[in-house]
């Protein structure tokens, strides 16, 4: 196989500039196609999406055609991680080339519940006293108001479609390779993050990395590595 694509889906609040620095240390047969999601980036003007579904669907008719272009794998990290599998289901739903590697992190399953907290309806201050205490954002920017008059409503739309999002059902089995990143310090434990095995049918591997909920800030390196090796381990990349 001569090139893949690898989809990148950003956690909550977060845009395809996130993955920037991944090319850097990405194989240079791996091609990295970082998704923009409606109302941040280039598509600022755009509504927030109403729902985890009209998101999956946005992302699934954005990718289209490239799904039978060239061999790919997904990248989700946190509310990422929910978009890469509903569109997975997507994909296996309507018959198309499925992934050839799905990659997770910073994220349980979303059939598995791990907090009773509801962010999004809180005010601005609270709101974003709670963003903080996750970590990975300089305390410097939430005193910015121009920042947060652009980045709260991103933000609480976000989260208003993860925290509204709930699976109850493991009808839908992953049935390609999956690797899952946790953070060693996540709020969330690595148990409960650990458990997309349960749903994994064809293989699993699993990573802990240094850091909090937003360990890839740090980890860019360490993360592109590990997917180098997986993909060619796989022969899925030469």
């Amino acid at each position: 196989m001569s090139n893949l694509k690898l989809f990148c889906f950003p956690y909550a609040g977060g845009s395809a500039i996130m993955y920037s620095k991944f090319k850097k240390y990405l194989q240079k047969s791996i091609e990295i196609d970082p998704v923009e999601l409606a109302g941040r980036g280039k598509r600022f003007e755009e509504p927030f999406y109403e729902s985890m579904e009209e998101a999956v669907n946005d992302v699934y008719e954005i990718i289209g055609d490239e799904f039978e272009k060239s061999h790919y794998a997904l990248l989700g990290y946190s509310m990422g991680s929910w978009l890469a599998y509903g569109l997975y289901k997507k994909i296996v739903q309507n018959k198309r080339r499925r992934p050839e590697h799905i990659f997770l992190a910073a994220k349980e399953p979303p059939y598995v519940k791990v907090s009773d907290k509801i962010l999004h309806v809180l005010d601005d201050e609270k709101f974003m006293k709670e963003i903080f205490n996750l970590g990975g954002t300089p305390k410097k920017l939430l005193e910015d108001k121009n920042f947060l008059d652009l980045f709260i409503p991103i933000l609480r739309a976000d989260y208003r479609i993860t925290e509204m999002y709930m699976e109850t059902s493991l009808k839908e089995k992953l049935n390609c390779p999956v690797t899952v990143f946790a953070g060693e310090n996540d709020d969330i434990s690595i148990n409960d993050i650990k458990r997309w095995d349960e749903i994994s049918n064809n293989g699993f591997s699993f990573y802990t990395l240094e850091g909090g909920h937003l360990f890839i800030q740090n980890n860019v390196e360490a993360i592109c590595d590990i997917i180098n090796s997986t993909l060619y381990s796989s022969s899925l990349a030469l």
